[in-house]
């Protein structure tokens, strides 16, 4: 495995120390190896990796090119990793949250256009309109999201959408959301509406760290009722709460 990971920082090497440009073609295979000074078939199999890593493509019939190596490419694993995250390491991912989203909020008011804010209301308008849980999930990762993309930031952006694939399978897990979690969901979308509109960043981005500081702590309580519980009711699921 040592040879293939030497084999894949060099032909890295190749696109940071820019020998190799974004749509670029590779060399022939065996021109690739010998200037690397590595086998075919390690060269084979560092391409397969990289390919994996969204920084290779192979187009069969044509050759093997660097993709766009836009941040939206090579970080869309993100929403596969935390998918396969047990339900007791879900807390790292609201950490996260918890320090990510509202920094995009504060970048949000800052680049604010009229357009951006009518987006962001219209979302917000919808997500407060529904009562089934699907919908609520759906409309609220719509007013998240046209929040993160008013920040102008693709990598925050990138980022934070591959965080909440697993926000969403926690939600509908439970397939139940009481009055008062909608409630207060929606309720927290109005006041960082209202921020943002207000034109107050430093308002916005304290309401968005408070949602998400409070979805953290409902989850504290579910893994502290569940590790007190251990034994019973084994396929229990946290109950759905939008965030």
């Amino acid at each position: 495995m040592a040879v293939i990971d030497e084999a894949v920082d060099k032909i890295r090497n190749l696109i940071i120390d820019g020998h190799l440009h974004p749509g670029d073609r590779l060399p022939q295979e065996g021109q690739l190896a010998e200037t690397l000074g590595i086998s075919r078939n390690s060269l084979r199999e560092a391409i397969r990796v990289l390919e994996q890593m969204r920084v290779l493509t192979v187009r069969h019939g044509s050759g093997t090119y660097v993709t766009s190596l836009e941040p939206a490419q090579l970080l869309e694993g993100i929403s596969f990793a935390v998918e396969m995250m047990r339900d007791d390491t879900v807390r790292q991912v609201l950490e996260v949250r918890e320090l990510l989203e509202p920094a995009a909020v504060r970048l949000a008011v800052q680049r604010m256009t009229p357009a951006k804010l009518a987006d962001i209301r219209a979302a917000y308008e919808r997500n407060s309109e529904q009562t089934e849980i699907e919908d609520l999930v759906r409309t609220d990762l719509e007013f998240h999201a046209a929040i993160v993309r008013a920040a102008d930031n693709e990598s925050l952006n990138s980022i934070l959408e591959g965080l909440s694939s697993l926000t969403v399978r926690m939600r509908i897990w439970g397939g139940i959301v009481s009055d008062d979690a909608v409630h207060l969901t929606v309720d927290f979308h109005r006041q960082i509406l209202e921020a943002i509109e207000a034109g107050d960043a430093h308002l916005a981005e304290a309401t968005a760290l408070l949602h998400v500081t409070a979805a953290r702590q409902w989850l504290d309580a579910y893994l502290v009722e569940r590790k007190r519980n251990a034994g019973q009711d084994s396929n229990r699921r946290p109950p759905a709460v939008a965030v």
